[in-house]
């Protein structure tokens, strides 16, 4: 694979968890919400490996669904995860709420997302959610088991509880 990087990023640290070797924290393109993911993965005593998908191509790893008008689509989740219990899930990260709560995802898919998300890794006896930034607590937090757009749901736990 080849990766491109941000040359005047200050930190150009390489990731020794990626399943890449020399896979730097400056690389690019990535979103806010991926750049955190990344760290807290690189930093988690959890996580054994992380791998970064793409976002199109039939080298990626994609979940094949059909959309409401009954035509198939693929979605890509954002990343893989091994942890070191041999655990593996599946993770897509969206973007955070502000500190009052707001949503500040620009997907108006990510509910069916992860519904698609959801019957996967139940039928293959995977793990996955979807993280997202909670900016009033600087904390990610991860939903598993039913979306909702709500912070404040018991359906949004903080993530260095569940992974």
């Amino acid at each position: 694979m080849i990766f491109t990087y941000d040359g005047i990023s200050k930190s150009q640290t390489e990731f020794s968890k990626n399943v890449y070797k020399g896979y730097l924290s400056s690389a690019e393109k990535r979103s806010m919400p991926e750049k955190l993911f990344e760290r807290y993965c690189e930093n988690s005593i959890n996580i054994h490996w992380f791998y970064k998908n793409g976002d199109k191509g039939i080298e990626y790893f994609s979940i094949v669904y059909m959309d409401n008008f009954g035509k198939q689509k693929s979605f890509y989740p954002d990343y893989i995860i091994g942890t070191n219990d041999g655990k593996v899930w599946i993770i897509e990260t969206k973007g955070g709420f502000t500190k009052f709560g707001d949503s500040e995802d620009i997907d108006k898919y990510t509910a069916k997302k992860f519904g698609v998300l959801k019957a996967y890794t139940n039928k293959y006896k995977l793990l996955g959610g979807i993280v997202r930034q909670d900016k009033q607590s600087s904390e990610l937090c991860i939903c598993t088991e039913t979306y909702s757009d709500d912070i404040k749901s018991d359906s949004w736990k903080l993530l260095s509880d569940v992974l």
